[in-house]
């Protein structure tokens, strides 16, 4: 059992998906790889990692048994009938302390009611969202059979610090840690560089900047904080300016911008003083904050001099119109199931392009504003190009 430890934005579940992509592991699990993304916000209240594993899960009956359920449907196995399990429900029970020692005992059974399915099986279970100081959500997926010997393997990517002692003591006799250690300077430089404009070298495309280019560049990453997802969205946001702008004065831009952005993230952290510092001396708000600001700017662009939301009411368009509701029931969150998209399912640029079209055309003063002239056909055609180019820059589309 491994696992990824760092602040969010570093790269810890693409290490993950890399890994469980790779030919020679996707060929060592037979019995198949399975994903669940553990919901870490559903309880934020302190565990003490000290006590006993199975007691300080923060995981319910219901949502450790919609997990359950995931795994079985990965791993193709008929899961078992979890709701016969606990009688929580139908009891009349005052004790909150009773009713969580018969849940953690209904949740032990489903436990090995799915260990009963998998014992024979060499699988790979990945624990993506899990918190730092939560040690008993990961025990409940560790398949353990008598001996001691693990069924499967389990790859938990997390974020948070695991330098605490207790935390230590309770994870390494079975994860090892993998530190994602924040960029340096130069692979800073080689990503922003290299996501703006792909079809070049960096370092080549580095040599060839002015010294005011190369230092608005090296301005850029260090407003950045060297922090992966951040660079890569401020490079896609690069990338899309140059082509309207040029690239010098693309730099000049998206630099001020980012420094208003910071800005508004600093002022952010010192209205919250209960923000801690993460592994690498930033308050934890801060970086994801950056990004926050930086994403609104990408999402809201200057229209005749003044900030638009055309790209997001767009986008926002084409998830009611393509998106199809699932049938059924989420187990684990008690709600109807999220609107997904087929990916297998091909949408024809052309009718993407006449519904936005047709969209900026119906609701012109709502997207521009009371006072502007309306767009021609072809003045709406180029806004659809730019969107189209916006959202594939983010990787939205």
């Amino acid at each position: 059992s491994q696992k990824d430890s760092c602040a969010d934005g570093f790269g810890k579940t693409c290490l993950a998906a890399l890994v469980a992509t790779r030919p020679e592991v996707v060929k060592h699990f037979t019995g198949g790889i399975a994903w669940i993304d553990l919901d870490s916000d559903s309880c934020k209240v302190p565990v003490n990692v000290a006590s006993d594993d199975r007691a300080c899960t923060r995981l319910t009956f219901a949502s450790y048994v919609g997990y359950l359920t995931s795994l079985c449907q990965q791993l193709e196995v008929k899961a078992p009938d979890f709701h016969a399990l606990c009688p929580v429900s139908t009891i009349a029970i005052d004790s909150p302390e009773l009713i969580r020692t018969l849940e953690l005992r209904a949740m032990e059974d489903a436990k090995k009611e799915v260990y009963n399915l998998i014992k024979r099986r060499r699988a790979l279970v990945i624990l993506d969202g899990v918190d730092a100081f939560n040690v008993g959500d990961i025990a409940f997926f560790r398949f353990v059979r008598k001996g001691g010997r693990n069924v499967g393997r389990v790859l938990v990517a997390s974020a948070g610090s695991w330098d605490d002692e207790n935390v230590m003591s309770q994870v390494s006799t079975f994860l090892d840690v993998i530190r994602v250690e924040t960029l340096q300077k130069d692979e800073a430089t080689d990503l922003l560089l290299s996501t703006m404009d792909p079809d070049n070298d960096s370092a080549v495309l580095l040599s060839s900047f002015s010294e005011e280019t190369v230092a608005l560049t090296d301005e850029i990453v260090e407003l950045c904080s060297y922090h992966p997802l951040t660079v890569g969205a401020v490079s896609s946001w690069l990338g899309l300016k140059a082509a309207t702008v040029g690239r010098d004065k693309a730099m000049v831009e998206v630099a001020e911008d980012l420094t208003e952005c910071v800005e508004l993230a600093n002022e952010t952290v010192r209205m919250d003083p209960t923000n801690e510092e993460d592994s690498i001396g930033e308050p934890h708000d801060r970086i994801g904050s950056v990004y926050h600001h930086i994403l609104l700017k990408t999402l809201a662009p200057s229209i005749r001099g003044r900030p638009s939301m055309v790209v997001q009411l767009c986008f926002a368009a084409f998830v009611k119109v393509f998106s199809h509701r699932n049938e059924g029931h989420n187990f684990v969150t008690g709600s109807e199931l999220l609107p997904t998209f087929d990916a297998r399912r091909g949408i024809p640029l052309e009718i993407v392009t006449l519904l936005w079209s047709s969209l900026l055309a119906l609701h012109h003063v709502d997207v521009f504003g009371p006072d502007e002239e309306p767009y021609s056909e072809d003045e709406r055609r180029n806004h659809v190009t730019f969107i189209i180019e916006a959202l594939c820059s983010l990787g939205t589309l």
